[in-house]
Protein backbone atom coordinates (compact mmCIF):
# COMPACT_ATOMS: atom_id res chain seq x y z
CA UNK A 1 0.00 0.00 0.00
CA UNK A 2 1.29 3.36 -0.76
CA UNK A 3 0.17 6.76 0.63
CA UNK A 4 0.74 9.37 -1.72
CA UNK A 5 0.49 13.12 -1.11
CA UNK A 6 -0.80 15.21 -4.28
CA UNK A 7 0.33 19.48 -4.36
CA UNK A 8 -0.70 21.54 -7.33
CA UNK A 9 0.39 25.33 -7.40
CA UNK A 10 -0.83 27.55 -10.67
CA UNK A 11 0.55 30.54 -12.02
CA UNK A 12 -2.71 32.09 -11.76
CA UNK A 13 -5.92 31.17 -10.05
CA UNK A 14 -7.08 27.48 -9.91
CA UNK A 15 -10.94 26.70 -10.28
CA UNK A 16 -11.04 23.09 -9.30
CA UNK A 17 -8.98 20.18 -9.57
CA UNK A 18 -9.59 16.39 -9.33
CA UNK A 19 -6.90 13.28 -9.78
CA UNK A 20 -8.01 10.13 -11.09
CA UNK A 21 -5.91 7.59 -10.00
CA UNK A 22 -5.61 3.66 -11.22
CA UNK A 23 -5.03 0.73 -8.52
CA UNK A 24 -5.20 -2.54 -9.73
CA UNK A 25 -9.07 -3.08 -9.62
CA UNK A 26 -10.49 0.15 -10.79
CA UNK A 27 -9.91 4.10 -11.24
CA UNK A 28 -10.59 6.56 -8.42
CA UNK A 29 -11.26 9.63 -8.46
CA UNK A 30 -9.87 12.30 -5.79
CA UNK A 31 -11.11 15.77 -5.51
CA UNK A 32 -7.99 18.31 -4.47
CA UNK A 33 -8.59 20.42 -1.92
CA UNK A 34 -8.27 24.18 -1.79
CA UNK A 35 -5.42 25.82 -0.35
CA UNK A 36 -5.33 29.27 -1.64
CA UNK A 37 -6.40 30.67 -4.96
CA UNK A 38 -3.43 29.38 -6.87
CA UNK A 39 -2.45 26.11 -4.56
CA UNK A 40 -4.42 22.86 -3.99
CA UNK A 41 -3.60 19.63 -2.31
CA UNK A 42 -4.72 16.52 -1.11
CA UNK A 43 -2.43 15.10 1.88
CA UNK A 44 -3.32 11.26 2.25
CA UNK A 45 -4.02 9.12 -1.12
CA UNK A 46 -3.67 5.25 0.36
CA UNK A 47 -3.60 3.18 -3.27
CA UNK A 48 -2.73 -0.43 -3.43
CA UNK A 49 0.54 -0.48 -5.39
CA UNK A 50 4.30 -2.28 -4.57
CA UNK A 51 7.58 -0.27 -4.25
CA UNK A 52 9.07 -0.05 -8.38
CA UNK A 53 5.34 0.10 -9.92
CA UNK A 54 4.17 2.92 -12.13
CA UNK A 55 1.54 5.12 -11.45
CA UNK A 56 -1.44 5.76 -13.48
CA UNK A 57 -2.60 8.77 -13.18
CA UNK A 58 -5.36 11.68 -15.47
CA UNK A 59 -5.61 15.17 -13.86
CA UNK A 60 -8.40 17.22 -14.23
CA UNK A 61 -7.45 21.13 -13.88
CA UNK A 62 -9.88 23.77 -14.41
CA UNK A 63 -8.93 27.46 -14.65
CA UNK A 64 -8.43 30.52 -16.98
CA UNK A 65 -7.48 29.18 -20.13
CA UNK A 66 -3.27 29.72 -20.73
CA UNK A 67 -2.56 28.95 -16.77
CA UNK A 68 0.54 27.31 -16.03
CA UNK A 69 0.31 24.56 -13.27
CA UNK A 70 2.80 22.10 -12.03
CA UNK A 71 2.04 19.39 -9.68
CA UNK A 72 3.94 16.91 -7.85
CA UNK A 73 2.41 13.54 -6.30
CA UNK A 74 4.71 12.23 -3.32
CA UNK A 75 4.82 8.67 -1.89
CA UNK A 76 5.32 9.60 2.09
CA UNK A 77 6.26 6.08 2.45
CA UNK A 78 9.37 6.28 0.28
CA UNK A 79 9.87 10.02 -0.36
CA UNK A 80 9.81 9.30 -4.18
CA UNK A 81 8.56 11.89 -6.49
CA UNK A 82 6.09 12.06 -10.31
CA UNK A 83 6.79 16.03 -10.75
CA UNK A 84 5.32 17.51 -14.10
CA UNK A 85 3.79 20.49 -15.52
CA UNK A 86 0.94 21.59 -18.13
CA UNK A 87 -1.32 24.74 -19.10
CA UNK A 88 -5.21 24.78 -19.65
CA UNK A 89 -6.73 25.16 -22.66
CA UNK A 90 -4.40 23.29 -24.14
CA UNK A 91 -7.34 20.42 -24.86
CA UNK A 92 -10.46 21.96 -23.51
CA UNK A 93 -10.90 25.28 -23.47
CA UNK A 94 -10.43 26.60 -19.47
CA UNK A 95 -9.33 23.02 -18.72
CA UNK A 96 -6.38 20.82 -18.89
CA UNK A 97 -6.00 16.71 -18.76
CA UNK A 98 -2.45 15.88 -17.63
CA UNK A 99 -2.44 11.74 -18.00
CA UNK A 100 0.87 10.04 -16.95
CA UNK A 101 1.96 6.14 -16.48
CA UNK A 102 5.28 7.09 -14.04
CA UNK A 103 7.52 5.14 -11.92
CA UNK A 104 8.17 7.35 -8.64
CA UNK A 105 11.68 8.98 -8.67
CA UNK A 106 14.23 8.71 -5.65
Amino acid sequence: MANLKIELKGEGTIDNAAIFIDDPLEKLPHSLQKDDDTSWSLDDVSIPMSPGDDLTYTLYVVAFSGTKFSCVITDKGSGGTISFSDVTGKQIKNRAISKGDKPFSE
